[in-house]
């Protein structure tokens, strides 16, 4: 069964030190390896960075192995909304996904979501690694 994690790039993927529109090389080395062990995956780009890169470009940054395994973006929530980013992961699984399926949502920011799986990373260090997979096995929730 397929299981899409939605990735943010800013305190993910760039942490706070890392220059603007620059990927951490470390953080983004952690998360590849940790991708590619999850049978089935694909990730979803949910990072703001959508707004400002086309589809090809955002691949381009994360490189050709993970690249490939993005399938989209996610669409952007009325502003002022609350828990926008869970809001935007779901419109995307709603208009988007291949069902049943699980999910998981990798980003720095708390207060994007109310239940939806994630996992949160500190924005001063990234991703580090084992946080996927840790949270593959325990926190992914089937969508149908």
């Amino acid at each position: 069964m397929r299981t899409y994690i939605f990735l943010d790039f800013d305190g993910v993927l760039r942490t706070n030190s890392c220059p603007k529109r620059e990927l951490t090389r470390w953080n983004l080395l952690a998360f590849s390896k940790d991708l590619l062990s999850i049978e089935g995956a694909s990730v979803v780009i949910s990072s703001t960075w959508r707004d400002a890169y086309s589809l090809k470009q955002l691949k381009l940054y994360l490189g050709e192995e993970i690249g490939d395994l993005v399938v989209g973006v996610t669409p952007n929530a009325p502003y002022g909304i609350t828990f926008e980013r869970q809001r935007e992961c779901y419109a995307w699984l709603r208009q988007y996904a291949e069902r049943p399926c699980f999910y998981l949502a990798v980003d720095d920011n708390p207060d994007f979501f109310h239940n939806m799986p994630r996992v949160i990373t500190n924005p001063a260090i990234g991703y580090q690694p084992g946080q996927l997979l840790d949270n593959v096995r325990g926190t992914v929730k089937p969508f149908d």
